[in-house]
């Protein structure tokens, strides 16, 4: 027991030396995170092959699953800054709903619209819209876009059909009713984005240093920018696939076992979709942007994207080796195993793994599978301890966790500030989104 817990406050300093070192320093992460990877290899005692193997599947793991969807998705974005298609959705939604409620309208609906695509596809789309009417506005520079990629962060964490929530809901693990989570889910959620949007409004400061770090290229406003009807589509058309794929996937089949069905689960694979929406994109150019000039857009999106994409794959083997090595699973599985704290642990269990291997879906389906072995002895509802797990699972987004540097390269945020506003910003949500689920338990 003793070994035990002295290896997992390894892993935690571990784990705080690297965020330290990040922060410090603002190296490049893959200089830290796959050198830290390595020692907490060589110290938990496995094998310089297995060390090897883990290292090239992590790294192989997220470039696999996020390098498409990283690329096209900064063609898009990209595309959409360069054209004016950003600032035409920005402008619409200003004159539609006015420019105070504007922020919180775009938060809301980059967190509705994040439900089922990859929460790094959707920030990745939204990001320039929320850095745009930071700049329109002047004031609370940061505020926005930290809101909107917490309540991206959060409602795919929460919200079905989401894969963590779905996975966990499974028969086999916790045996939850997806449809009567669904509403729980909803009122969680909405009140993490709320409390985390109202935090950074307050609580990061009007002189603060990311003012200097948000560079939006200026426009002339009055000049021919797309209408809004075809700058929506790159992110529409998207989201719309990925949501229709859910259901043709979905146990019970609504589009049943032909080719409609086969259309939608091939189109709405996360990485189809986004090349089509960035096929969609290509609707914003004019005449004028064709040649030299579209080519040098295309240049700075792969530019961009190819160090997000080693950064992404460095998070992914130090999350990976964590796995791997780390007994904290073992450990609550057979030390803390208690029910007098209610639903406070099986967050709390969600809430350590989440800190120790960055991943939401798997801390979900681990913190679920955990909570599997009492739940009924201790007389938890599935539906609540579904809930409490898939908060946990928000909080303390840091190194480990690819949707954080995906925030870092989006937001052009310095690594100190991203931990001192949305690793912060994660908790407060993670933390509401908790309480809302435990007042609710006690209602109904």
């Amino acid at each position: 027991m003793l070994s035990t817990i002295l290896y997992v406050a390894f892993i935690l300093m571990s784990i705080g030396i690297v965020i330290y070192l990040t922060y410090r320093f603002g190296l490049n992460p893959f200089y830290i995170l796959v050198p830290a990877s390595l020692i907490i290899s060589m110290v938990a005692g496995i094998s310089p092959a297995n060390t090897i193997s883990i290292v090239k599947n992590g790294f192989a793991g997220i470039a696999g699953n996020y390098g498409i969807l990283i690329i096209a998705g900064t063609a898009i974005a990209t595309i959409m800054e360069k054209t004016g298609g950003t600032i035409s959705i920005a402008n619409t939604i200003m004159q539609t709903v006015g420019k105070i409620k504007s922020p919180a309208v775009i938060i809301a609906a980059g967190s509705a619209l994040s439900v089922s695509p990859p929460s790094e596809a959707a920030y990745i789309i939204f990001a320039p819209i929320a850095k745009f009417l930071e700049k329109k506005d002047g004031k609370k520079i940061g505020a926005i876009t930290i809101a909107l990629a917490t309540g991206i962060y959060t409602a795919h964490a929460l919200i079905p059909p989401s894969i963590g929530p779905i996975t966990a809901a499974d028969a086999d693990i916790l045996n939850a009713s997806i449809w009567k989570f669904f509403p729980v889910s909803i009122i969680a959620a909405s009140v993490g984005i709320i409390a985390s949007y109202f935090w950074c409004k307050f609580f990061i400061p009007i002189d603060s240093d990311i003012t200097g770090q948000l560079s939006y290229r200026r426009y002339d406003l009055d000049r021919d920018i797309p209408a809004f009807r075809v700058s929506i589509l790159p992110i529409v058309i998207p989201i719309l696939l990925i949501t229709l794929r859910a259901f043709a996937v979905a146990p019970s089949k609504p589009f049943g076992n032909g080719k409609i069905a086969a259309f939608f689960e091939f189109s709405g694979e996360t990485s189809v979709a986004l090349l089509i929406g960035l096929l969609t994109s290509l609707l914003l150019l004019k005449r004028k942007d064709l040649g030299k000039t579209f080519t040098n857009w295309i240049a700075e999106s792969i530019e961009k994207s190819s160090k997000l994409i080693i950064i992404a794959c460095s998070a992914g083997v130090f999350a990976a080796v964590l796995l791997k090595s780390t007994p904290l699973t073992k450990m609550i599985n057979d030390n803390l195993v208690f029910t007098g704290i209610g639903l406070l642990l099986p967050f709390l269990i969600s809430a350590a793994i989440k800190i120790v291997i960055g991943s939401p879906v798997i801390t979900i389906v681990t913190a679920a599978s955990i909570s599997k072995a009492f739940i009924e002895t201790a007389g938890f509802s599935p539906v609540f301890t579904l809930g409490a797990v898939a908060a946990g699972s928000i909080i303390a987004s840091h190194a480990n966790d690819t949707y954080f540097w995906v925030v870092s390269q989006h937001s052009e945020f310095n690594t100190d500030d991203l931990y001192k506003y949305f690793t912060t910003s994660t908790i407060i949500a993670s933390i509401a989104a908790f309480i809302s689920i435990w007042f609710m338990s006690l209602i109904f």
